[in-house]
């Protein structure tokens, strides 16, 4: 009964340190999904990406992150869906976003990588590429196509 005890004191400590270390919402913490996720993160086929974000996300994970390399191809770029918020980086003022990858081949451990979130309420709109933009008059303008030739 003493060991009994003692085994899940130790358990709820781990859980407790797991949960600080990794936030409380850590997918590893769900116990069916536990082992496919700790094996996975071991062999390398998933990677865990911890991005720090200026104040502004709200109260709640973003829906998704991309992340690209740091002076990379624009167009290189992965989208991370599993995120969850983590505790804060000290260093950064702001939440911490937690996610889980699976590794694409031509990205290693410990690269530095940019992550862009959507933050705030969409907005709606087009976008008018700068070279359809002319002024008169002091104000910028441009004609949009409203029905075949007009």
């Amino acid at each position: 009964m003493w060991q009994s005890a003692q085994d899940d004191a130790e358990l709820r400590t781990a859980r407790a340190h797991a949960a600080l270390a990794f936030g409380p919402a850590a997918p590893w913490l769900e116990p069916g999904r536990r082992d496919r996720l700790l094996a996975a993160l071991t062999d390398g086929s998933m990677l865990l990406v911890s991005a720090s974000f200026p104040s502004g996300l709200g109260d709640a994970a973003p829906a998704s992150v991309t992340l690209r390399r740091v002076g990379g191809e624009p167009a290189e770029g992965w989208t991370a869906s599993e995120l969850w918020l983590g505790p804060a980086d000290p260093a950064v003022p702001g939440p911490t976003v937690l996610a889980l990858l699976p590794a694409p081949r031509t990205l290693s451990y410990g690269e530095r990588l940019r992550a862009d979130v959507a933050a705030g309420a969409p907005v709606t709109g087009v976008v008018v590429p700068a070279a359809a933009v002319v002024l008169a008059g002091g104000e910028p303008w441009c004609f949009e196509r409203t029905d075949g030739d007009a």
